[in-house]
């Protein structure tokens, strides 16, 4: 079948994997003892058998990962006093999808989630983070993003699949990027409210300080490609290309 069941690299690690029916990698061990590679071409075998680690993999009915593990690994810890601990248990991912394949929570190893929302034409509008903050997108008839916003308010509770959340405005801490294009699609514009900038006058002081809406600019050629950049700040960067672009 052509798929690779075995490496063994030039540090002398070996490596190894397995497979489901649909070609599916089941498991992947990586050894912890140094080997060298057999005469004539044979298969390396591990020098010990019981000291590898071991990433499992599991599948739904339509082939799409759902869930990895790796098993008695040990972790270190520092409690909320910044005291410092150790354990050894098992590293545990899991993802979850919508009837269209797109990917609604993915939980990472250390429990925490990331749920994402879409629309019908599969593109996500929502998202609550690993740490319950939420996300917000708009896009136009053609997909592209109009509107970002980052909540600064935290989401209480276990957000459900299908339905974003929502949660306070709080207009002077809520970040909110806006963006347009040109009739080709480029981004032409992205302009960011509520940013607190400084700067340093003549004699070295700090002016500013306030709350202003910082822009950044691109120019296109005829090929879409980014000719002119121009940064809140003003900063111009200018690009060119030679004929192959």
């Amino acid at each position: 079948m052509g798929r690779k069941t075995k490496e063994l690299n030039a540090l002398g690690t070996l490596s190894s994997w397995t497979y489901d029916a649909n070609g599916n990698v089941l498991t992947a061990r990586v050894y912890g003892d140094p080997t060298t590679a057999p005469a004539g071409g044979a298969e390396p075998t591990p020098v010990n058998g019981s000291n590898y680690r071991e990433t499992v993999y599991t599948y739904d009915f339509n082939n799409r990962l759902i869930t990895t593990k790796v098993a008695a690994v040990r972790i270190g810890l520092i409690d909320i006093n910044g005291n410092y601990g150790s354990a050894i248990t098992d590293i545990v991912t899991l993802t979850e999808y919508d009837l269209a394949g797109n990917v609604v929570r993915e939980t990472n190893g250390r429990g925490s989630t990331l749920t994402s929302y879409f629309d019908a034409a599969g593109r996500k509008t929502a998202q609550v983070d690993e740490e319950n903050y939420l996300t917000t997108w708009t896009r136009d008839s053609d997909g592209n993003v109009l509107s970002e916003t980052r909540f600064a308010t935290k989401f209480v509770g276990t957000p459900v699949l299908g339905t974003p959340p929502t949660v306070t405005a709080d207009s002077a801490n809520d970040r909110t990027t806006t963006f347009t294009y040109d009739k080709m699609g480029n981004r032409k514009t992205e302009t960011r409210t509520g940013v607190v900038a400084w700067g340093v006058d003549s004699n070295g002081l700090l002016t500013g300080g306030t709350a202003v809406s910082a822009t950044i600019a691109y120019d296109y050629n005829g090929l879409g490609l980014v000719t002119k950049k121009t940064e809140a700040t003003l900063e111009v960067s200018d690009y060119g290309y030679d004929s192959s672009g």
